[in-house]
């Protein structure tokens, strides 16, 4: 359905851009779904011999879909200057041997040249910042959707061309309709991270909690009903995520200086129709406050398909300063998140859990991220007492109640130690 005062809008910043957007107009009828994938091999290694392949997560689709349900009958008169608008900043960001191609009038597909899939999501999300300011304003983050297409394009020496599609099932909830949280009356509170290499309290992990009348208090996702739904996840994520956003920008404009990290559980990226909810609200975030959010990624299953991580993570990677990744369990590998670009993996503490056992196991840990390079975290540390040999074991993060209760209100990043961490409670 067409937002009447939005559109109202859009049509003029776009009569107005028509004046301004130069270049020459697109060149003849768009690609066919046929003929795309032979003409992009052809460009990207002409004459070529021999068999070539460009690995998974490095091919990109814009959609234009909802901008032009938004614009209606005048799309027609706005198309050619949206393509053009397109085409000159993808001219711009893309590399010398990256190359795109529009699909019919209402899709962009780009193949880049590196195999990074956080590169290609990078450059994506500055084309779509680009297009936002200067194209369609705040109310287009929307209409945008780029989809990250895993598959492999090979090249053979006779010249047969072929893509194979890292292809999900079919999404279950392509009319998602998200349920209300139910019955739990969570709130959000800040639970702050210490920084064990440079003993400094360098932030917050901003969580849901609520305390039941039992006095037993539950933390992030386990707030919801034990019965929960993939629906139900997804609905707390959206609504929690945006109240990251808004807190962040407060603390930003009473100049609080320290970072803010927000999760994400992994069953809130199981269908593609979830996965567009997620980056809508993540598009809103502004720039200027990206380098100050961190995103963590819970709920993780044992042994998930690296094409699939890449599918559904890395399209949140340029919204963020970096991304956490919470472990499955204390027996996960950490060359798995090596592999995917991962900036640091978190693992939580189990209740009661056997502490000599997990200090035996984060000393291997603690090498095997160095030699990945990647930040290592521990969550839910009980004692000042297991603080204290995590950070001679080398770890970078610790959270929990060793390092402070949680609270309803940060405080500004700070040096301390850990006696002085415990010794005031009002952290």
């Amino acid at each position: 359905m067409t937002d009447k005062p939005l559109a109202d809008a859009l049509k003029d910043r776009l009569s107005a851009a028509a004046k301004k957007v130069t270049g020459s107009k697109p060149e003849g009828p768009a690609l066919s779904a046929d003929s795309r994938l032979a003409r992009l091999v052809s460009q990207i290694a002409p004459g070529q011999r021999g068999p070539r392949s460009w690995q998974a997560g490095n091919i990109q689709v814009l959609g234009l879909e909802s901008l032009r349900r938004q614009l209606g009958p005048t799309w027609d008169k706005f198309a050619s200057t949206i393509h053009l608008a397109i085409e000159n900043i993808l001219s711009q960001q893309l590399g010398a041997k990256d190359v795109y191609a529009r699909l019919g009038d209402e899709r962009y597909i780009v193949i880049f040249e590196s195999n990074d899939p956080h590169h290609a999501a990078k450059v994506m999300a500055e084309v779509t910042d680009h297009l936002t300011t200067n194209l369609l304003g705040e109310g287009g983050t929307e209409m945008l959707q780029v989809e990250t297409v895993l598959g492999q394009v090979n090249a053979s020496a006779d010249g047969d061309i072929q893509f194979s599609e890292h292809k999900e099932e079919k999404d279950p909830d392509a009319g998602l309709i998200l349920p209300d949280i139910g019955p739990s009356n969570y709130e959000s509170v800040y639970a702050p991270i210490w920084n064990a290499r440079h003993q400094v309290l360098s932030g917050y992990a901003y969580i849901p909690y609520e305390k039941r009348q039992n006095g037993r208090e539950r933390f992030e996702h386990d707030v919801l009903p034990f019965d929960r739904t993939s629906a139900d996840t997804l609905a707390l994520d959206l609504e929690h995520l945006t109240q990251a956003i808004e807190t962040m920008s407060e603390l930003y404009a009473n100049k609080f200086a320290l970072q803010l990290i927000t999760q994400v559980h992994y069953d809130s990226l199981e269908t593609a129709a979830a996965r567009e909810k997620i980056m809508a609200v993540c598009r809103k975030i502004p720039s200027h406050l990206r380098k100050f959010m961190m995103l963590q990624l819970v709920g993780l299953p044992e042994h998930t398909p690296m094409t699939t991580f890449m599918q559904r993570v890395s399209p949140l990677k340029p919204f963020f300063a970096f991304l956490v990744v919470r472990a499955p369990s204390f027996s996960s590998n950490i060359r798995y998140f090596r592999d995917l670009s991962v900036s640091a993996v978190s693992y939580r503490v189990p209740e009661n859990a056997d502490q000599e056992k997990i200090l035996s196991r984060v000393e291997q840990l603690v090498k095997e991220a160095e030699g990945a390079r990647i930040l290592l975290s521990i969550e839910y540390v009980p004692t000042i007492e297991f603080a204290k040999k995590l950070k001679e074991l080398g770890v970078w993060f610790i959270t929990g109640k060793a390092i402070g209760e949680v609270q309803d209100f940060p405080r500004n990043m700070r040096r301390c130690t850990l006696d002085e961490l415990a010794a005031d409670r009002f952290i």
